[in-house]
């Protein structure tokens, strides 16, 4: 029970560049450098001062390596599962178009980008960031789910991020993975790990790794340059050097092949684990709703 003072806004110092293209886009300043690419409509190179920090993404992401309880994915007939919904609606492949992509400068030295983006299955995806020129960059996502598709795997985003960028700090629930209805035994606190020790060996490769009620997180080299997102109420995340897809194609351990670079998850929300294996499935109340979704954060350099 703690009144924290108000902040003082901060205002904007420095300029920032806009350039663009039908194809690109390009916001640079002394702090900070974002590219877009508008066609894809996801920003393909961030980069503060001259670190460069991501490969792709922020993108909109709404599938999970299946776990045994979702489905067992080497069996066939799971249309009664999760799994076998999800796959029939062809979450694990998701199509995005890009519906608009606008860039503009404001008179207060900030600039912005918003991305609209829409899925043949009924997604749509607005992301939006404004862009300060001393290097921070806030993000609003809204995502809006078509009642045919409620109980989705998850509602967030992917970032592909530089290989070594893999010294991890998190303040939200720790030290071990945690999901929606897996989370009392986790306390929130301030945790370090690297991004290959939040890996946990399921002998089936499946969604794993996750940590909840995110405040914030730092990822850096071994000289601690890097980026923090600060979540703007809490998220759920996963760091790992396997995409979903690594996961879900491999059916042993041995058949998997770390990444050099980061996946990092944003989740607004995430569907709980359940026990659909050997019980009942996932209670109503750790499911994901159909209707709009709102999720925000902030990054900012890590030195």
């Amino acid at each position: 029970p703690y009144r924290a003072p108000k902040r003082r806004a901060r205002r904007p110092e420095g300029t920032l560049e806009v350039t663009q293209s039908e194809a690109r886009a390009e916001i640079s300043g002394d702090a900070v450098r974002l590219v877009v690419d508008k066609v894809a409509g996801e920003i393909t190179s961030l980069r503060f001062g001259d670190q460069e920090l991501l490969i792709s993404g922020p993108r909109l992401n709404v599938w999970r390596a299946p776990t045994d309880n979702d489905g067992i994915k080497a069996w066939g007939n799971q249309l009664g599962r999760p799994l076998g919904r999800w796959l029939e609606a062809g979450l694990q492949d998701l199509r995005l178009e890009t519906a608009s992509v606008r860039v503009s400068r404001s008179r207060d030295g900030s600039a912005s980008v918003v991305i609209r983006q829409r899925a043949e299955i009924g997604l749509e995806h607005r992301h939006a960031y404004r862009v300060l020129p001393w290097g921070v960059i806030e993000a609003e996502n809204s995502v809006r789910v078509p009642a045919k598709l409620a109980d989705l795997p998850r509602v967030g985003v992917t970032l592909t991020l530089e290989p070594g960028l893999d010294r991890l700090t998190w303040f939200g629930r720790g030290p071990h993975e945690n999901y929606p209805d897996r989370k009392a035994s986790a306390a929130v606190g301030r945790y370090d790990a690297t991004v290959a020790e939040m890996y946990v060996p399921y002998i089936v490769p499946q969604e794993h790794g996750g940590r909840c009620d995110l405040r914030w997180l730092r990822l850096a080299d071994a000289g601690g340059a890097g980026l923090c997102i600060a979540a703007v109420g809490p998220l759920q995340f996963s760091a790992s050097h396997f995409t979903g897809d690594d996961l879900f194609r491999a059916h042993h351990t041995n058949e998997l092949e770390p990444r050099p670079e980061v996946i990092l998850n944003l989740d607004c929300i995430q569907r709980g684990v359940g026990t659909g294996s050997c019980g009942p499935d996932t209670l109503p109340r750790y499911r994901i709703r159909a209707g709009l979704h709102r999720f925000a954060y902030r990054i900012r350099p890590a030195r």
